[in-house]
């Protein structure tokens, strides 16, 4: 009979969810995003000009994953010769591509005040997480614009780099979480980046394609285990709407999220005084408030643990 036993990277992942969950994101500790971020500041400043834009970020996106390409070599480098403090060093990056405490908490800021009608503060911290213009949103709006973060990150922030952990260590999570990066800052569908951050976001949708289908599953495996949520309505929005969303990944997830609390996402939001309509996702059983931030947090924690759960599960049967 074969014994099966955790190894090394198994029990590195299982470390960095625990370091992530207890202790999430300290401001006061560097962040491997906040470096990624001051690269791509420089990439684009330098690229983003003249002719062949779309070709110059290629050019941009291909030099940063050479870069982390190398920082994640001279790291397993450490690891293997650092024993201690390469494990540790190991450990707190994957920490750092996870962000389960760092969502719950950002978005909790915004819960407290507007469950006391706090409208103000709750704009001001609704700024803080979400694209969006925010300065004439009521309560269901704001509600709405959290969710939809919630539901999103879910899979951005935590499903995602996950799925790169499980398969390929650290460096996985750490190219993915370029990737991710360059889309947050390069894919906008606007006149400085549509052409020069087109590979990046294209590159996104790409590696975000398997994990939010996978996500998907989970968050129906999810809805099923607690009554406050259906998994046959969140299955259904699914199918029925997430095709309506602008991005083929992060439709799949606030459709699920829709379904499951039977509320509606989706709608029309403002970005910098410009109309953004969106198609509407599930169906309106209740009127979004406050509370349901605190639902998309427990739907979102079940399924990050499922999908953790279950891949290292299969970690385990399969290596």
């Amino acid at each position: 009979m074969r014994l099966w036993v955790f190894n090394s990277l198994d029990i590195q992942i299982i470390l960095a969810i625990i370091i992530d969950l207890v202790i999430g994101d300290p401001q006061q500790l560097p962040h491997i995003v906040v470096y990624y971020g001051k690269i791509i500041n420089y990439l684009e400043k330098r690229l983003n000009q003249g002719q062949q834009k779309i070709l110059k970020g290629l050019i941009g996106v291909t030099i940063l994953l050479a870069l982390v390409a190398v920082f994640s070599f001279i790291v397993d480098l450490a690891s293997r010769k650092l024993i201690i403090s390469g494990q540790i060093l190991t450990v707190w990056l994957m920490s750092s591509t996870l962000a389960v405490k760092s969502l719950v908490d950002h978005t909790l800021r915004v819960y407290y005040p507007l469950a006391k009608n706090d409208l103000p503060k709750a704009r001001r911290f609704t700024s803080l997480i979400v694209g969006r213009d925010t300065e004439q949103l009521d309560q269901a709006e704001i509600t709405r614009a959290v969710v939809e973060t919630i539901a999103e990150n879910t899979v951005d922030g935590v499903t995602s780099p996950l799925f790169y952990l499980l398969i390929f260590g650290l460096p996985g999570a750490l190219i993915y979480k370029a990737i991710n990066t360059l889309d947050s800052m390069w894919g906008y569908r606007n006149q400085r980046f549509y052409l020069f951050g087109r590979i990046a976001a294209r590159l996104d949708d790409l590696v975000n394609y398997i994990p939010a289908r996978l996500t998907a599953i989970c968050i129906i495996s999810a809805s099923a285990i607690f009554p406050e949520f259906n998994a046959r309505r969140s299955l259904q929005i699914i199918f029925r709407d997430s095709p309506k969303h602008p991005s083929p990944n992060s439709g799949i997830a606030e459709a699920g999220f829709a379904g499951a609390m039977g509320v509606c996402l989706g709608g029309t939001n403002y970005y910098q005084g410009q109309v953004s309509e969106r198609g509407v996702l599930g169906d309106k059983l209740v009127q979004l408030n406050a509370e349901h931030i605190k639902l998309a947090n427990k739907l979102m924690l079940a399924t990050s643990m499922l999908f953790a759960i279950t891949g290292l599960i299969l970690r385990v049967v399969l290596w």
